[in-house]
């Protein structure tokens, strides 16, 4: 059995139309599986496979002579032998998405600093990253170009519908923002209990 041309692993006979198998290491979407059967016959089930994208979602993003920040995305691809091809999705608060391509070779590091892709004047965003091998991503905010203060996240792996968030300080000289990420269709209505 092979799977976009590399082989399966762990192949294993379960009846006259079921086989079970590790699939190999593959780039993201359709891929052919050709099964071969011991007497050397074969068949192809073309694009019957789909590899599908390594997806990392940031939240928060904003960059620009208005909102004081800067931002970026590092990227490490953590395989010895492919390279990584990231889509980034930077959705923007108004309602538009600028995209860019960046490929981050294996072992390797990349930084896509936020403002060099989306140009000149204030951008509010939240990201999306998609990687066809899986990737390492995280977002720093640096304030005010000074480096006066900064933070860095990691990404999540997939959306949800209920998040638990163990801080939160509303007092004293604090402003708490919930950045919220929807990166498909339709709108999602949110409740934020207080």
């Amino acid at each position: 059995v092979t799977i976009g041309g590399e082989a399966a692993t762990n192949v294993q006979f379960v009846n006259g139309t079921t086989l079970t198998a590790t699939t190999p290491r593959g780039s993201a979407g359709a891929a052919s599986v050709v099964v071969t059967n011991p007497g050397g016959a074969q068949t192809t089930l073309t694009g019957a496979f789909t590899y599908d994208y390594a997806r990392v979602y940031f939240a928060e993003g904003a960059t620009g002579t208005g909102a004081q920040f800067n931002t970026a995305v590092a990227l490490l691809n953590p395989d010895a032998t492919l390279d990584a091809s990231v889509h980034l999705r930077f959705l923007q608060s108004d309602g538009t998405t600028v995209s860019h391509d960046v490929t981050v070779p294996a072992l390797g590091r990349r930084t896509v600093d936020a403002a060099t892709v989306l140009g000149a004047g204030t951008h509010e965003f939240a990201t999306l990253v998609e990687s066809d091998t899986p990737v390492v991503a995280d977002r720093t905010m640096v304030w005010n170009n000074t480096a006066y203060g900064s933070h860095t996240e990691t990404g999540v792996a997939s959306p949800a519908t209920r998040w638990y968030l163990a801080e939160g300080a509303p007092h004293s000289n604090f402003d708490l923002f919930y950045t919220l990420q929807n990166a498909t269709a339709p709108d999602a209505p949110v409740q934020v209990p207080s």
